[in-house]
């Protein structure tokens, strides 16, 4: 997504230095794919996917040698056609519960951003993936997810047991609001904050 030239917050700062309200402007002034709030979604995920970059890269090489991520097939993309096809084993993850999986799915879309399905079989440790035009192909893939595993084995990444409720009842409640109503919710929600700090609420009526 190009930078709108008027905005001196947007060209003089990295995408991890936008507030809120910077987004709002942001997807207010360029064209965008999909709903208000899919556009938002996409700014705010650019500075999650830059934060998960610099985490995956303080995962050190030796503490990844007990991390088996093994390739089980491996099918390169054709063109804009067929979509590239990797299938892997995660030995270790065997039986765990699918909040684990949806939680390593969600970080691994996050990264990588160009998948078209992703399954998993947690009975048998399985992930399946169809993705295009992924930079490095199937190892940089296979890294990511290495690295990903190990994060939250060790609780360096937040498995989050509440998201699958908590955002269904989100996008029924939000997922049809107007561009109008998008921004007048964020104006309370800048709003609200300055007037629980304001001074005056401490004194006596």
């Amino acid at each position: 997504m190009n930078t709108h030239s008027d905005s001196t917050a947007q060209t003089d700062h990295p995408r991890s230095y936008l507030t809120f309200q910077d987004i709002l402007e942001t997807v207010s002034h360029e064209p965008g794919q999909g709903r208000l709030l899919e556009q938002i979604e996409k700014v705010v995920r650019i500075q999650q996917r830059e934060r998960l970059y610099v985490i995956l890269s303080q995962v050190a090489e030796d503490q990844l040698l007990p991390v088996q991520v093994l390739l089980e097939r491996d099918l390169p993309q054709r063109g804009k056609r067929n979509s590239a096809y990797n299938r892997f084993v995660i030995p270790s993850w065997k039986k765990y519960d699918d909040i684990y999986w949806q939680s390593l799915i969600d970080y691994t879309i996050l990264a990588l951003l160009t998948f078209k399905e992703i399954h998993f079989c947690a009975n048998r440790g399985k992930l399946v993936l169809h993705y295009f035009d992924i930079p490095g192909g199937r190892p940089r893939v296979q890294d990511v997810i290495r690295r990903l595993v190990w994060l939250i084995d060790n609780d360096r990444l937040p498995v989050d047991f509440t998201r699958s409720r908590w955002m269904e009842s989100w996008h029924h409640t939000v997922a049809s609001m107007g561009r109008e109503e998008v921004f007048t919710a964020a104006g309370i929600l800048e709003i609200v904050p300055k007037l629980l700090l304001s001074p005056d609420l401490d004194s006596p009526g």
